[in-house]
């Protein structure tokens, strides 16, 4: 064990040695080379340095990496050891890193050079980018072939524990910081075309923006869709329906769009609210709706598009499911939305209140009609945003089966948690500037503290209370032994005691009622619950 692992990390290290030095050598001469005279002695010193490395690393990493091939051949079962796996995609995945940032850097360049304007400006770019595609194929080499080592072993000998986890791990890794990367410029590019629309004048000078925005979305949208063409082919596909990290990048991203979606849409209700209620330049931002909205629309679009494709990729692994997993699924997805929308809808109430709490117990405090107009745009666009979207993911009352469901216990107990820290905080405030204004040290304005502090606490208790006696009632419904009732979905239970099964038929009484009743029975009572 202790030289196996000698072996692949003098391999990893020599190996990073190996391509950094290879791409420092080859990018200084080219450069040297496309931009002629001019500070030759550094090409060369940068040269020499590299090439020191190269005739370093190279034996070193050669040797390593035969000593790792010989265990192989030696023994087949080398091919799917976790130390193994774990030292390709390890190396895989810090190449991806330095791919990533070195396709975005040499896109970046090409771009310029065909918006550049003026002398002098052409040559050095050129030469930039001559460098960056270099250093590009020098990491693309090396990654492709450690790509197509890991390959080879996972065809020839399969994987399974540690070794399939890793391989997760690093593609599903790879897809969510490119996807995320490519979302961020796209947004990040159509705001320049919408800026380039309203204003030419800007437009004029901003192709170092769009430049730089075209590039982050090609290389980003350049890993991920390799990446999920991999991850899609029969191969891996059919073993990672079931992953718990692919379903884990899913609702990452989900979450993130979810966010990014509703606060383009939020921020453009809020601004039209406020507009209407006579607000000339709602948070400081201009009185043109085009300039003013340019980056919240541009949000909405690229992340409300990566919310519906994210959606229909988490819907389709589901459909491959059993109908069990298909509505876990379903609902975890749900409760992800309902968190995120009360999320919105908490923070829209406290702001509300607290903009009230200024403009009622503190009118001395320089707070203008037009600041409180804005303040309550912003929050009353909210709670009505976060309250729609609650409510059309939000079921009070589901079936029995949803009520016993992981995700809806999960949502219960984090939203539970947060309400209880947000509480017992704003408390304490409440009772320290209490004690203050007793003790005759408080602020100058402590009916203004105690006002936010009570804001914040209203808030806090109103979410808990309320999800509180959800939870009661979803509790009172499983069977009060403990027993197979507590399972997700319940099992037809009868009574041991009791020789014989009874049939009850019950109408007229909502699921709560029913729920209620049967909580009532005797201790060890077993039944079995269908609703018609």
């Amino acid at each position: 064990m202790i030289r196996r692992l000698y072996v692949y990390l003098a391999a990893a290290a020599s190996l990073a040695l190996l391509v950094t030095g290879l791409a420092g050598a080859g990018a200084a001469l080219l450069e040297l080379l496309v931009r002629g005279g001019g500070s030759e002695s550094t090409y060369r010193q940068t040269i020499a340095t590299s090439g020191a490395e190269i005739m370093v690393a190279l034996p070193l990493w050669l040797m390593h990496w035969s000593l790792a091939q010989r265990m192989v051949r030696r023994d087949r079962a080398e091919r799917g050891a976790t130390l193994r796996r774990l030292y390709l995609y390890g190396v895989i995945g810090g190449l991806l890193i330095a791919l990533g940032t070195l396709a975005y850097s040499a896109v970046n360049s090409a771009l310029a050079i065909a918006l550049s304007a003026g002398p002098g400006r052409g040559d050095a770019t050129a030469a930039g980018a001559v460098r960056s595609s270099w250093e590009l194929a020098v990491v693309v080499a090396f990654w492709a072939y450690t790509l197509r080592v890991a390959t080879a072993d996972r065809v020839t000998v399969g994987e399974s524990g540690g070794s399939a986890t890793l391989r997760r791990w690093y593609a599903y890794g790879a897809q969510f910081g490119a996807l995320l990367v490519a979302l961020i410029g796209a947004a990040s590019l159509l705001d320049s075309i919408l800026l380039g629309l309203v204003s030419r004048a800007v437009a004029t000078g901003a192709g170092a923006v769009v430049a730089g925005a075209v590039a982050k979305t090609l290389a980003g949208l350049g890993i991920w869709l390799f990446h999920r063409h991999w991850t899609a082919t029969s191969a891996i596909s059919e073993d990672d329906r079931r992953s718990t990290l692919r379903a884990v990048y899913g609702f990452a991203i989900v979450a993130i769009a979810v966010a990014a979606t509703l606060t383009g849409i939020g921020q453009i209700a809020y601004w039209t609210l406020a507009r209407l209620l006579g607000v000339a330049r709602p948070s400081g931002l201009s009185g043109d709706a085009l300039t003013a909205l340019r980056g919240p629309f541009a949000m909405l679009v690229v992340f409300g598009v990566a919310w519906a494709l994210i959606r229909r990729d988490l819907a389709l692994d589901a459909a491959g499911a059993e109908a069990r997993r298909q509505s876990g699924v379903r609902r975890l997805y749900v409760h992800l939305v309902a968190i995120v929308a009360l999320g919105a809808l908490a923070s829209g109430a406290a702001e509300l209140l607290w903009g009230l709490v200024d403009q009622l117990a503190a009118p001395d405090a320089a707070i203008t009609a037009t600041d409180f107009r804005d303040r309550i745009s912003l929050s009353v666009t909210l709670v009505l945003l976060g309250t729609v979207v609650w409510i059309l993911h939000w079921r009070p009352a589901p079936a029995i089966e949803e009520r016993l469901s992981l995700s809806r216990r999960i949502y219960l107990f984090a939203v539970l948690l947060a309400s209880v820290l947000l509480g017992v905080g704003s408390a304490i405030w409440l009772g320290s500037q209490l004690l203050r204004l007793l003790l005759a040290v408080g602020s100058s304005h402590p009916d203004l503290e105690m006002g936010h502090a009570f804001a914040l606490l209203f808030v806090s208790v109103a979410i808990a209370a309320y999800h509180v006696r959800v939870l009661w009632v979803d509790t009172s419904i499983r069977a009060p032994s403990g027993g197979p009732a507590r399972q997700a979905i319940p099992q037809e239970q009868t009574r041991e005691s009791v020789p014989a099964s009874i049939v009850v038929e019950i109408s007229g009484a909502t699921e709560e009622e029913v729920g209620q009743a049967l909580a009532a029975l005797p201790e060890g009572s077993r039944y079995h619950y269908q609703n018609r």
